[in-house]
């Protein structure tokens, strides 16, 4: 599991209800916010052949693409405090916060994308 970095639980859907459209209208505006963060990480990583996404992202480009704002870093050293942070994971959570960000459609990784991408982590 520590070489998995994204985790969410997905409740079953009952397709007989009227949660159906509901459900299909949801997929396709997550479908669209996912095809606009691909597009947003290929833009990013054009100048890198080998990586297209923020998962293929290395350490050494992290610190490059994953600027953390003194809130977000202050938070991250309390889950250090806590449970600790190894190298690795660290530089998961970097991963997916920038991947929530791109989802949101933010130029700069949010202190709720860090707090997000912790917790999706954790589970």
């Amino acid at each position: 599991m520590d070489r998995i970095d994204i985790i969410v639980e997905v409740k079953p859907v009952d397709f007989l209800s009227e949660a159906k459209q509901v459900y299909s209208s949801a997929s396709s505006m997550l479908k669209e916010r996912v095809e606009s963060a691909r597009y947003i990480q290929r833009k990013r990583y054009k100048a890198y052949p080998t990586i297209h996404c923020n998962a293929q992202m290395t350490p050494q480009l992290a610190k490059e693409f994953c600027k953390l704002d003194d809130r977000s870093i202050d938070y991250l050293k309390k889950v250090q405090e806590i449970g600790g942070l190894s190298a690795r994971r660290y530089t998961r959570i970097l991963r997916v916060a920038r991947t929530i960000a791109d989802m949101n459609a933010r130029d700069k990784i949010a202190y709720e994308d860090v707090v997000d991408a912790v917790q999706g982590i954790e589970r």
